[in-house]
Formats: C-alpha cells, sequence, structure tokens
C-alpha cells in the first residue's frame, strides 16, 4: 500500500493542473479512485499471472542466489507493469504499445509493480527462512527433564 500511494501522489503532482484542477483537488482525486482500483487490478493481476509466477518460482527453486531471484522478481514486477498499462491503452483506444512505451506514467508503473513484486518476494522468504531456523533451532534444542 505504500509504494501504491506513492506512485498515486507522484502521479498526481506530475499530472496537476487543467484539467484536473489544483495540486490538492488532484491528489484527493487519485487517492479516492486510485485505492480501489488500484487494489481491484491489483488482485486481478495476481490471478491472472500466477501461471507465470508458479513455473518461475519452481525454476529458481534451484537457486540458492538472492541477486538472481531479486531480479527475476523485479523483471515479472516490470513486465506484470507495462503489461496493465499497454492493456488500459489498448482497451480505451489511447495509443499503440510503442506509445505506452513513450509515456512516464508507464514507467513509474513499470517500476512500482518490479519493485512491489521483489519486496513481496523478499518479504515472504524472510518470514518463510526464519519459522526454518526457529524449528531447526527447536528441533537440535537439548531437552530438559
Amino acid at each position: 500500500m505504500i509504494i501504491l500511494t506513492a506512485t498515486l501522489m507522484i502521479s498526481a503532482i506530475a499530472t496537476a493542473g487543467m484539467p484536473w484542477g489544483s495540486l490538492g483537488s488532484t491528489l484527493l482525486l487519485y487517492l479516492l479512485y486510485g485505492f480501489p482500483f488500484g487494489g481491484i487490478v491489483a488482485a486481478i493481476v495476481t490471478l491472472l499471472s500466477l501461471p507465470i509466477v508458479w513455473p518461475l518460482s519452481r525454476l529458481l527453486r534451484r537457486s540458492e542466489s538472492v541477486t538472481v531471484h531479486i531480479v527475476a522478481y523485479l523483471l515479472l514486477g516490470g513486465l506484470l507493469g507495462f503489461a496493465v498499462c499497454a492493456l488500459n491503452a489498448l482497451s480505451n483506444g489511447s495509443g499503440d504499445v510503442v506509445t505506452v512505451f513513450q509515456s512516464p506514467v508507464t514507467w513509474l508503473v513499470m517500476l512500482a509493480c518490479a519493485v512491489s513484486v521483489a519486496a513481496g518476494w523478499a518479504w515472504a522468504a524472510r518470514t518463510t527462512l526464519r519459522l526454518l531456523h526457529r524449528r531447526r533451532a527447536e528441533a537440535t534444542a537439548p531437552v530438559s527433564g
């Protein structure tokens, strides 16, 4: 949610002015509509990306390098962000894929998605490893009695 809020605020600052009005009204508009729509889009993209993420995670299971995992999930997040922007532009007729790539908003969305996906993986991996270490420590601890 922090990354979504930051992305919405940066987008609002970048597009403040006509036709949205002052910076305050633009921020309010982006935040009021951005959270519900951003959450819905994130949920849909999560479900639709499972067929891509599952094989990727199975492939990366053999690699112990954190850097490889981070780079893979950064790229995945960036591609998902671009796909969302491209589908949005193509569905409302505002341009083709080249035009979408030239938009600074697309790059901001790609960056936010890349960081979100990689941070989500890092959080999940850290939580899992912490739990595994705790279980191993409990299993090897001497039993007092």
